[in-house]
């Protein structure tokens, strides 16, 4: 068995019997999706050191889907990527609306730059709905990402 270097965390930690004790990041994709998930559900303030730090997605739920509010979100997400992840180049930030399930999704396409060598293609996106933030990537075909605030069903 070939021994694989592991880079980073999966987020929420779970046992995974492969990589030992937690579910680990073993290429600079999974590394700059992982950390892209941090970047967007981070709200600013909020991380200890770092007051500047996040994109804070989760305050823009319930706000109205408008152009000015696309534009400051645009600046806002482009400003923290080339602040806290330079490594990371945007392609294009799409926005996609369905007003029957009040539902703003944010979808980031980009690639990652890692000395002379540029990654393919790669997206990340955000789903605001019924108070919470749903996040999808996708790895091994398995999307290891679960919603940050889970709507209670009662």
């Amino acid at each position: 068995m070939a021994f694989k270097m592991k880079l980073g965390v999966w987020t929420p930690v779970s046992y995974d019997s492969e990589s030992g004790f937690y579910s680990a990041t073993s290429s600079m994709l999974e590394v700059a999706a992982q950390n892209l998930k941090v970047l967007f559900l981070t709200i600013p303030g909020e991380r200890i050191y770092m007051p500047k730090f996040g994109i804070g997605i989760e305050q823009y739920i319930f706000e109205m889907d408008t152009q000015p509010l696309r534009s400051s979100m645009t600046a806002r997400i482009s400003e923290q990527i080339s602040r806290y992840m330079p490594y990371v180049k945007i392609i294009n930030i799409l926005y996609g609306t369905e007003p029957d399930a009040h539902t703003l999704s944010v979808s980031l396409e980009y690639v990652v730059v890692t000395g002379a060598s540029v990654s393919d293609k790669q997206e990340v996106g955000f789903e605001g709905k019924d108070g919470s933030v749903a996040t999808s990537a996708e790895r091994g075909g398995k999307d290891r990402y679960a919603s940050r605030a889970e709507p209670s069903h009662t």
